[in-house]
């Protein structure tokens, strides 16, 4: 049977109102600029850290605001010259540090007690002081951008002269710099870059709003802070001295006898016979006090296997 009229819908298709939908969809989060909004609390922590490393504040410490670019511009701007340090894990907010080796050497001089004046041309390799205090700098920092993203530890991870090893030049991945400037009174000025991959700062600023690569499980031995190990007590020792002595002579102590110790400046933190952590000896509201500067328990050292 022919049919005389169009078919028309009992009711009318529904229309979404613009301001119940809030209009166009949210925009994507810029991690450029989430990490410029909490540069200034990672400038205060960076400081704290620098002035643990040199013993003292009398120093200014500056943040440049961040930039985007390309890796190969990274490599134009960090090139012969500068030492590079690797800080975190692939995917936890893992970042580089890069430094003229001149001042690396001024920061080493600075550390044990000079003004960081250094002449001559940059070496080709750096000494083993000045390698050290590297290291002790990146975990300095490391600590810096685990307290202010309360993110998982960051660490030290190893040091190249030459940046491509690190990050190489056709890496497709933007990445977000910051350059740090430390300004001595009455010695030299020094600086390093910090640059992370685009998606390194989106795992880094996840941690910070209580998020992650991956859901903490409960028992899960990689999360110490999730249950049931959280609350657990564990007793740790922190040897002042280790001296020692023949059988002959411990088989005639008595008491009142005087037995002169070493003194020390550096400790290590253990958990029975395993190294935590390796700290400096000094004092903290008049009580003997322990200031980490290297994390172990999550390295492979001689006594962690």
């Amino acid at each position: 049977m022919k049919q005389d009229a169009f078919l028309v819908a009992e009711r009318p298709l529904a229309c979404h109102s613009g301001a119940l939908t809030g209009g166009a969809t949210p925009d994507a989060p810029d991690p450029a600029a989430e990490l410029a909004e909490a540069a200034a609390r990672l400038r205060l922590a960076i400081a704290g850290e620098i002035a643990a490393l040199l013993g003292s504040t009398d120093h200014q410490v500056a943040l440049s605001a961040v930039q985007t670019i390309s890796a190969a511009s990274l490599h134009k701007k960090v090139g012969k010259g500068h030492t590079h340090c690797l800080i975190g894990e692939t995917g936890r907010g893992q970042f580089v540090a890069s430094m003229p080796m001149l001042h690396a050497l001024a920061l080493t001089d600075q550390a044990f007690g000079g003004t960081g004046e250094i002449d001559g041309p940059a070496p080709d390799t750096l000494p083993a002081a000045a390698a050290l205090t590297l290291t002790r700098l990146a975990d300095a920092l490391g600590r810096a951008f685990t307290a202010v993203f309360a993110c998982q530890p960051q660490a030290f991870t190893r040091r190249e002269d030459v940046l491509r090893k690190l990050v190489p030049a056709g890496d497709a991945q933007p990445l977000l710099t910051l350059c740090l400037t430390v300004s001595v009174p009455e010695g030299a000025d020094w600086e390093l870059l910090l640059a992370l991959r685009e998606s390194e700062a989106e795992s880094l600023l996840r941690f910070g709003k209580g998020g992650g690569n991956k859901a903490v499980v409960a028992g899960d031995r990689r999360h110490p802070g999730a249950a049931p190990f959280a609350e657990i007590p564990l007793e740790l020792h922190v040897p002042l001295a280790e001296i020692s002595m023949p059988v002959s002579r411990i088989s005639t102590l008595q008491p009142g006898d005087l037995i002169p110790l070493p003194r020390r400046s550096r400790a290590t933190l253990k958990l029975a016979h395993r190294s935590l952590a390796e700290g400096e000896i000094g004092s903290a509201d008049g009580a003997l006090a322990l200031r980490l500067t290297q994390i172990n328990w999550n390295r492979r050292t001689t006594d962690n296997g």
